[in-house]
């Protein structure tokens, strides 16, 4: 299994950073390039908070060497089961990353799934999409309504799987955010500074009324001085 990663964020020319929307680990990662003669040493990188730092994963080189027709390019970087919120690949020894024309896929170990289908091909899973609710049942619950064996169910092939991106507000708000930023950040400095503007507004109107009755204060003698008798 894999999908496609979008365009990376970039980060000058040798270093290109991708949110990652999914917790499921990932197996690996095939980096490739549309240009040819491309030969460029990259290491990657991958943490799950703005405040951790960067840890490397894997070092590869990325190449599409030969004639047109006949170019060979590099396998897949191996991943280990890495679990990441934010991955960067960074160019080493001085060299640029080819931008645009780099594409980055994530495959995953292979998975088999049991599930009920009901209605008319084709289906659609979701996977690893936050606010869906678990759908999963024991193995043992299974094996108790299916006739047969497990493992003679009838195999589906994935025919299209895509990566899809968050939607609603939430989504457009991370559209905005620096590379490595991440939101929960902005929303606890949003909240301190909002704070801190809410005290400033009340030690301003203490001050204010503090300043009237000392202004009323002084101008009650005075009044009193002028004062003729009748």
């Amino acid at each position: 299994m894999h999908a496609p990663l979008p365009p990376g964020i970039p980060d000058g020319s040798a270093a290109l950073t991708w949110p990652i929307a999914f917790a499921t680990p990932m197996a690996a990662l095939r980096l490739s390039s549309s240009r040819n003669n491309t030969l460029i040493p990259v290491r990657i990188l991958g943490r799950n908070d703005a405040a951790q730092p960067w840890r490397q994963l894997a070092q590869a080189v990325v190449y599409r060497v030969g004639a047109a027709g006949q170019e060979k390019s590099n396998p897949p970087v191996t991943l280990g089961g890495a679990s990441v919120r934010w991955l960067r690949v960074e160019a080493l020894q001085g060299t640029a990353l080819p931008g645009p024309e780099l594409q980055a896929t994530v495959e995953f170990e292979p998975v088999q799934l049991a599930f009920l289908a009901s209605g008319q091909a084709p289906f659609e899973l979701a996977v690893g999409r936050q606010g869906t609710a678990a759908a999963a049942v024991q193995l043992s619950l299974i094996r108790s309504v299916v006739t047969g064996q497990l493992e003679d169910l009838p195999a589906a092939e994935l025919t299209n799987i895509r990566l899809a991106p968050g939607t609603g507000m939430d989504s457009l708000f991370k559209r905005f955010l620096p590379a490595g930023l991440e939101q929960r950040t902005v929303l606890l400095w949003a909240v301190l500074l909002a704070a801190v503007a809410v005290l400033a507004a009340v030690a301003w109107g203490l001050l204010r009324q503090l300043s009237g009755k000392t202004a009323q204060q002084d101008a009650a003698p005075e009044a009193s001085s002028t004062k003729q008798p009748g």
